[in-house]
C-alpha cells in the first residue's frame, strides 16, 4: 500500500521526529496467512521515507466501515519496515486472499498515522 497523499500540514516537526497523517487505498491484490505467524500482507510504503517510518499509531477503519488495518514491523528496533493485515470490521476475521482489480479492498481507504525522520 502506498500513500497517496499527507492530510494537510502533515508531516509536522516534532524535534527530530515527524508526525505524520495519510490517506492509503487498499491493495488490488493481497494474501495474507489466517494463523501465526502472520505472513503475507501488504507493505507500506511512503515514497521517500520508506526506511525511516519509527512507529504507526492507528490504521483507521475504512471509510465504508467495512475493513480495518494492523501495522506489523518487522524488527523491534530502528528502520523497521511495516506490513499491514487487513481484518472485516464485523467479524474481526483476518482477510486472506484477494486478488485482482476485483478485490472490494481496492475501494477501501484509510487513514494512517504514525512518526518518521531521517535520523
Amino acid at each position: 500500500m502506498q500513500l497517496v497523499k499527507f492530510l494537510s500540514g502533515y508531516p509536522d516537526l516534532i524535534g527530530r521526529r515527524q508526525a505524520f497523517v495519510g490517506v492509503f487505498s487498499g491493495p488490488t491484490s493481497y494474501t495474507a496467512s489466517a494463523t501465526a505467524p502472520l505472513t503475507g500482507g501488504d507493505t507500506l510504503v511512503i515514497p521517500g521515507y520508506e526506511k525511516y517510518i519509527d512507529s504507526i499509531t492507528e490504521i483507521s477503519i475504512d471509510t465504508l466501515g467495512n475493513y480495518f488495518g494492523v501495522a506489523k514491523p518487522s524488527i523491534a528496533g530502528a528502520r523497521a519496515t511495516w506490513t499491514i493485515f487487513y481484518y472485516n470490521a464485523a467479524t474481526g476475521a483476518i482477510i486472506q486472499n484477494l486478488t485482482g482489480g476485483n478485490s472490494t479492498l481496492t475501494t477501501a481507504q484509510f487513514l494512517v498515522s504514525g512518526f518518521m525522520g531521517e535520523y
